[in-house]
């Protein structure tokens, strides 16, 4: 058994731009695509991915000592901190479920596709953490095991619904076909993001023939509407909201006016190698499931566009400004100002890439997330500490922001908490 528990968690620790490479690899031959193009699709998908984090975590570095400079200069005294998501990674990993959530996903995905219940198989390995969190949680928050374990297998079962009911308009999206997104926000944002577009268009019906998108401001703006331009503006002035030097500021100007221009250029690198493992998995399972259509789960990150990159610097002084003015708000956001792209990412495709439209759902989604967020934080805050996390220094509690436009997990854990006090009791 102990030898087992060390193949997951060697396989955990290879990170998702090596251990997906190697899934893609081998499902390729399980698919009678030839050796030697599953190699290179793997290999694509790999380098895709590495370029995508390579330029997400320059973005994030860039942008994180602006926001925080930002903080400071409001400041803003709050007692929860938002950690950000490595947190949530810590309680996973740390969790007994960080490695049994391996084997039990694997297993809802074959017996639901077996079902017929989904027609998404999942290779996204890594992002298994979300649902070993959620164990986490459940399970500290009832002190029963099985009952997390129920928990995750909902969750997980979620994410595979969600995958599937968002394909369509994903691929039509991204343009990448035969694959799904089963990280757990996708379905609670599609959700989220279909009620708000009936709703703006109820109450606010003219919206509808206000539109705005990068696209748009290329057409009005000529060259000083393209990306590379909008994200060098941009960076300028985060810079100078921040009080940056002027040379800091612009050193960000520049690395987001890069983030912006390769964005699309690295997108092509992963369709140059899921397009053919797509295509020979379609043409394997016409030949023996008469027809059956099945998608390739795969990480949330092939979703991101240059459009979630300048969401993500618009939503830094409206975190700011909310953490102001939501009454009853304790939680100081910090740790994932560099990722609120994360809070729009489902939404753009079903706005059309409407910066308007996105920005009014993507804040209400935001405020939404400081209350859960902030109703979660003494059980996220209690696990991290037995799992040997470090409490920022001035820090009451801990939370991560992100986890809150996860409407699946702020449900499962308000279930957790009405069968503790209604069902075990205390």
């Amino acid at each position: 058994m102990t030898s087992v528990l060390n193949v997951f968690q060697y396989i955990l620790d290879l990170g998702s731009n090596v251990m997906l490479p190697i899934v893609i690899f081998i499902l390729g031959l399980l698919v009678r695509e030839k050796p030697g193009r599953a190699l290179k699709s793997g290999i694509l998908v790999g380098a895709g991915f590495t370029m995508i984090s390579l330029l997400l975590g320059n973005f994030i570095d860039a942008l994180t000592p602006a926001a925080n400079a930002m903080v400071e200069r409001t400041g803003i005294q709050l007692s929860i901190v938002d950690a950000g998501w490595g947190v949530a990674a810590t309680v996973a990993f740390a969790s007994r479920f960080g490695l049994l959530v391996i084997p039990l996903c694997f297993a809802i995905n074959l017996i639901m596709l077996a079902l017929r219940w989904t027609k998404t198989f999942n290779v996204d390995i890594w992002n298994f953490w979300y649902i070993a969190f959620v164990g986490a949680i459940v399970e500290f928050v009832t002190g029963q095991f099985w009952i997390a374990v129920v928990a995750c297998i909902i969750l997980y079962a979620l994410c595979l619904v969600g995958a599937d009911l968002t394909q369509k308009r994903l691929e039509e999206y991204t343009g990448i076909p035969g694959v799904s997104y089963t990280t757990a926000p996708i379905l609670g944002q599609m959700i989220f993001a279909k009620v708000m577009n009936k709703i703006l268009d109820t109450l606010f019906p003219r919206l509808k023939n206000v539109k705005l998108s990068h696209d748009d401001l290329q057409k009005r703006f000529g060259v000083f509407g393209e990306p590379v331009l909008i994200g060098a503006v941009m960076g300028l002035l985060l810079g100078f909201l921040a009080g940056h030097e002027l040379s800091d500021t612009l050193q960000l100007a520049m690395t987001t006016a890069a983030t912006l221009h390769v964005f699309p250029r690295i997108i092509n690198v992963l369709m140059e190698g899921l397009v053919p493992l797509s295509e020979a998995a379609k043409k394997y399972f016409n030949e023996r499931f008469q027809g059956r259509e099945i998608y390739i789960g795969i990480d949330w990150i092939a979703l991101l566009q240059p459009i979630h990159m300048t969401f993500n610097i618009l939503l830094i002084p409206i975190a700011l400004l909310l953490a102001f003015i939501l009454p009853g708000n304790k939680v100081l956001p910090l740790g994932e100002l560099g990722g609120l792209f994360a809070f729009v990412f489902v939404i753009t495709p079903f706005t059309k890439d409407d910066i308007i439209r996105t920005l009014i759902m993507g804040t209400i989604l935001l405020a939404m997330s400081f209350y859960v967020t902030g109703w979660m934080a003494p059980a996220i805050t209690n696990t991290a500490v037995q799992a040997g996390f470090q409490l920022p220094e001035g820090a009451v509690q801990i939370t991560s922001l992100f986890k809150g436009c996860n409407l699946s997990t702020g449900a499962l854990f308000g279930i957790a908490q009405a069968i503790k006090k209604f069902i075990i009791g205390g």
